[in-house]
């Protein structure tokens, strides 16, 4: 079931070291942030609504709070729409994730869990992101 869930969902085959670049640009209201997974894109958009930051992947969306704590930033699901319509918490899959500097000011570590009811994990990413222009 959650291998089937993943699929919905358009997330990356699981793996170890998978080479991942983000690439984020700006629209109107907001920013466009495009993940490729070895090569595989994944397209979301985020913008500000009301004290959340909403990312939406096609018609299913997700708002989170942020909380900053030293150097770090953590996004905790809120609320999430298909649509124009709200999922009910219970019912809908959610994502957690945290971003924190590495030492070296440089980078950042993530974390990254979708969760869905019933299920549990369904997947998680971590490692770390660095700016393409730092890389050797």
């Amino acid at each position: 079931m959650r291998r089937s869930l993943a699929n919905l969902l358009r997330l990356p085959r699981a793996g170890e070291r998978v080479k991942v670049l983000l690439t984020v640009r700006p629209c109107p209201g907001g920013q466009i942030w495009i993940r490729h997974y070895d090569g595989v894109p994944i397209e979301t958009r985020q913008w500000a609504h009301r004290g959340l930051l909403i990312e939406a992947a096609g018609h299913y969306r997700i708002g989170f709070t942020l909380a900053a704590k030293g150097n770090s930033l953590s996004f905790r699901f809120f609320r999430a729409w298909l649509g124009p319509m709200p999922v009910p918490r219970f019912a809908a899959v959610r994502v957690d994730a945290d971003a924190s500097a590495a030492p070296d000011a440089e980078s950042w570590r993530i974390d990254v869990r979708i969760t869905a009811p019933f299920l549990g994990l369904v997947a998680r990413y971590e490692g770390e992101v660095t700016p393409r222009w730092k890389q050797p």
